[in-house]
């Protein structure tokens, strides 16, 4: 099993860790007289949590190209199945904290938040 995550080719550098959510798209829940769930599920899609430590304005830089296609595939150990996937996902958060420096800044942490296509 390996935690390493691509963009692509892209091997994401300073991974510190991640989560793989499974979220219901389209659902409408409702109950009937007797009180018991009823669910109109349309699908699930997964959704990644990704945490980066420290990186240099170039990793920056080769992340944002790497996501800058609307959707691009993503390959990582997808916990709830148990084994590497690979997945069209579109980048939906991305906030980055830069530490001043004398050489342009280094981002001190990255959270990518990722949903599948």
């Amino acid at each position: 099993m390996t935690t390493d995550i691509y963009f692509g080719d892209y091997k994401l550098p300073s991974l510190i860790s991640y989560s793989a959510d499974r979220e219901c798209r389209n659902t409408k829940k409702e109950y009937n007289a007797d009180g018991d769930l009823l669910i109109d599920m349309v699908s699930r899609k997964l959704k990644l949590t990704l945490s980066l430590g420290r990186l240099t304005a170039e990793q920056m830089k080769e992340i944002q190209t790497a996501t800058q296609p609307v959707f691009f595939p993503v390959t990582f150990f997808d916990p709830l199945k148990g084994e590497t996937s690979t997945a069209y996902f579109h980048l939906s958060e991305q906030p980055a904290q830069l530490v001043p420096s004398g050489g342009g800044g280094a981002f001190d942490s990255l959270k990518l938040v990722l949903e599948e296509k």
